[in-house]
């Protein structure tokens, strides 16, 4: 999963945090994967937290650059908590976990 910040201001953001809980619908909820293989860039000294098995990835102390050409950006390997559900997105729409081939809809993008 990949979460990218545009900092619009023309002054650098210093020590700036978030947290970014995953999204749950009851078939499966999206958890932080194992490995985690979590990373951070273009964000200053900054730290992610990403531990596997949990519904949330935060960064903290970052410094988001000014300008809005310059990009924040925080990766993390990401999973379902139950066999055999995938994650559904589609731009514009309601993000879910669903069965592999259950989901007709166009424009879906699946990541296991």
């Amino acid at each position: 999963m990949t979460i990218s910040i545009t900092n619009n201001d023309p002054s650098a953001l210093t020590n700036t945090a978030l947290t970014d809980t995953l999204p749950t619908n009851g078939n499966g909820d999206l958890v932080i994967a194992n490995p985690a293989n979590a990373s951070l860039s273009n964000c200053g000294p900054g730290s992610v937290t990403a531990n596997s098995g949990a519904t949330a990835v935060s960064i903290s102390g970052a410094t988001l650059p000014a300008g809005s050409g310059s990009v924040c950006t925080i990766q993390v390997y990401v999973t379902s908590s139950k066999a055999g559900y995938v994650y559904q997105y589609h731009p514009g729409r309601r993000h879910h976990l669903d069965r592999p081939g259950r989901d007709e809809r166009p424009g879906g993008l699946r990541t296991a």
